[in-house]
């Protein structure tokens, strides 16, 4: 497939991806039973998907259960916040889901959410006798979680209130609970402004402004517990800016070269609260940053996993397969290993493509990984798709899938797995959490079989 002409690769993606997408036929009534509903008969995402069509997709709604074949089934997860201080304003995205078995047949399970609201003003300054048209994006972002017993659950079946997902309990907020800077006793709030963008030639600014962190994502530790990474501007505890603790970079233009350095590392990293279940608890626990990459730009979509009881993360997909190994008590790491994906590589040369990280990855089978990554176009929306890596270093990239049947606003935020790789593999289900739109979150549900049929076999 790779030797095909990138017109032709073009037109099998398209056909792949817009065959998985929901007919706008299909209403929250006639879905609820989902017998016969199949997907992307009646519509071609791709070309909805267009600066022209932005509006059609908005008011397109995604009924609560999508049969999109025997064995996958996308749902809306219904989950409940206490965000009674914060109104009814924000809404629930990038979901992540952990399920923790015990040997008695229990289940515990965790789960985490982004609670998400933007607003937008616009105002005309007059800055030296010059206009200056002002945009201000005000974000506000809570990290959500809740861990409690997973009850009368059965996931071999494929009745969806058979998997019992709504939870019993509502999410909390831990913003609070993340401990920023464990000598002052601050907290994760108070989150530093990123240096505005200036259009000198049109005299406009671009401020944005965040006050949480956002995107958590949870995985599964060999000790029983459980970890949280998540991505953030830094809180004003981490800096003691002209002899004031406690103090961010002035974001003003005019200001001397310490402080614009100074707002230079005002930037969304990524953070790791090894002990998420001390999250739970009043005391909290310690968020760290991930000392690698670089300080001066954007890093976040790293993906965790576990090797042998320690923590890796796989820092680039392509041009190569980095893996990082962090020390959870500080953030401290060191770049391991790194291998080149040859089919990527062919595969962005052929449609110019760049591809990023999503969720965490889960081991598979005995000699692979499974883990996802995504494409991004500004008009045509994500592209996810599976890829396996091997269980042993230098975890060089395997297989690759066909584009998953998710649509393109889709954002993949969680992988997990259920039933154990030693049982019978026919029960298996593989669980992609995902945030639509930034407006609600759902979870692709597939069988093992159903994934298997996924990969493609030139990879």
């Amino acid at each position: 497939l790779l030797l095909l002409p990138a017109g032709v690769l073009a037109v099998i993606l398209a056909i792949a991806k817009g065959s998985y997408t929901p007919s706008k036929s299909l209403s929250s009534s006639s879905a609820s039973s989902f017998g016969n509903n199949n997907i992307g008969d009646n519509i071609d995402w791709l070309s909805l998907f267009s600066s022209s069509n932005a509006t059609s997709i908005a008011t397109v709604l995604i009924p609560k259960y999508i049969r999109i074949a025997e064995e996958a089934i996308d749902v809306q997860l219904n989950w409940t916040m206490d965000i009674s201080d914060e109104g009814d304003e924000l809404v629930p995205i990038n979901p992540s889901i952990l399920f923790l078995p015990s040997l008695d047949g229990s289940m515990q399970w965790v789960r985490a959410v982004r609670a998400h609201n933007v607003t937008s003003t616009t105002t005309v300054l007059n800055e030296d006798s010059t206009m200056v048209t002002e945009q201000l994006l005000q974000f506000k972002s809570r990290i959500m979680l809740r861990a409690e017993p997973l009850t009368n659950f059965n996931f071999a079946s494929w009745n969806v209130d058979d998997w019992r997902l709504d939870g019993d309990e509502p999410l909390v907020s831990i913003n609070e609970q993340i401990v920023s800077h464990r000598g002052r006793d601050t907290r994760w709030t108070d989150l530093c402004e990123q240096k505005p963008d200036y259009n000198i030639e049109s005299n406009y600014r671009l401020r944005k402004q965040v006050d949480g962190p956002e995107d958590p994502k949870l995985l599964g530790k060999a000790d029983g517990g459980y970890s949280i990474s998540f991505s953030s501007y830094p809180p004003s505890s981490l800096f003691t800016f002209n002899g004031e603790r406690n103090s961010c970079p002035d974001i003003a233009s005019d200001r001397d070269e310490t402080n614009n350095a100074a707002l230079d590392v005002v930037t969304m990293q990524m953070y790791l609260v090894d002990d998420g279940a001390a999250l739970e608890t009043s005391e909290g626990a310690q968020g760290v940053r991930l000392d690698c990459g670089i300080v001066d730009g954007t890093e976040k979509n790293w993906i965790a996993f576990e090797y042998e009881s320690k923590l890796y993360y796989i820092y680039s997909i392509e041009p190569h397969h980095r893996i990082v190994h962090v020390r959870p008590s500080d953030g401290a790491c060191v770049e391991l290993y790194s291998t080149e994906p040859f089919f990527l590589t062919k595969m962005k040369k052929q449609k110019e493509l760049s591809f990023r990280g999503s969720a965490t990855a889960i081991r598979y089978s005995y000699d692979e990984y499974l883990a996802l990554l995504h494409t991004h176009h500004p008009s045509r929306g994500y592209t996810t798709m599976a890829y396996t890596f091997e269980s042993k270093p230098p975890f060089a990239i395997q297989r690759i899938s066909k584009p998953l049947p998710l649509h393109p606003r889709a954002f993949a935020s969680s992988l997990s797995l259920t039933t154990s790789m030693f049982s019978n593999k026919d029960t298996d289900k593989i669980w992609i959490g995902y945030g639509d739109a930034d407006t609600k979150s759902r979870v692709l549900v597939l069988s093992r079989k159903y994934m298997e049929e996924e990969f493609m076999e030139w990879c």
